[in-house]
């Protein structure tokens, strides 16, 4: 069982206050949200070791990479069987 499964109610909704707060999508710092995740998961999930935050491209540049992997997608021969 999850860390998150034993917390009462008002702890579950004060985590989450402090996670919408404080994550990095949303402005926050990633070092105070990786410091609320372990504080309220002290284990955590097997592996879990960091936090790794993965930015997406904005604008015209997410564009043309979701244009170009379609492309490559496309340009596979037919398989017949």
């Amino acid at each position: 069982m999850s860390a998150a499964a034993e917390l009462s109610a008002e702890d579950r909704r004060r985590r989450r206050e402090l996670l919408r707060r404080h994550h990095p999508d949303v402005g926050g710092d990633p070092a105070v949200f990786d410091q609320i995740v372990r504080t309220f998961a002290p284990g955590g999930p097997p592996g879990a070791d960091r936090l790794v935050f993965v930015r997406r491209q904005r604008g015209w540049a997410r564009l043309r990479a979701w244009l170009t992997t379609r492309q490559r997608r496309r340009r596979r021969g037919r398989r017949v069987l």
